[in-house]
């Protein structure tokens, strides 16, 4: 994950160069919006390098800012856990997440 900070900004350009898409510069001026409901869905087991320790500074940064974040940490989730693992655990996180979508969406528009 980028964050405003810049936190492991060499990393993510050098995955984007190797994949061809492009990541936008971080300034020190960014901040998380606040306006904008997150919600990080956290995969425990996760083994890439990176990513854990990029969520964890992420949402850090997010309460350190006060920004509203909903953290749902699966503690014995794999990279990718809604691709390759069909479980009872997987599909409630999809649905929770779906359900943070709906509420947040409709929110959004004015509807109850």
């Amino acid at each position: 994950m980028t964050t405003p900070d810049g936190y492991q900004a060499a990393v993510v350009d050098s995955l984007a160069h190797q994949v061809g898409f492009a990541v936008p510069k971080p300034s020190r001026e960014d901040r998380i919006r606040a306006d904008v409901p997150l919600l990080v869905v956290r995969a425990g087991r996760d083994t890439v390098p990176t990513v854990k320790p990029s969520i964890d500074h992420f949402t850090q940064l997010a309460l350190s800012e006060n920004v509203p974040i909903t953290l749902i940490n699966y503690a014995a989730a794999r990279h990718a856990f809604d691709l390759l693992d069909d479980t009872p655990m997987t599909r409630e996180m999809i649905r929770q997440t779906l359900e943070f979508l709906v509420a947040h969406l409709q929110a959004s528009k004015g509807t109850p």
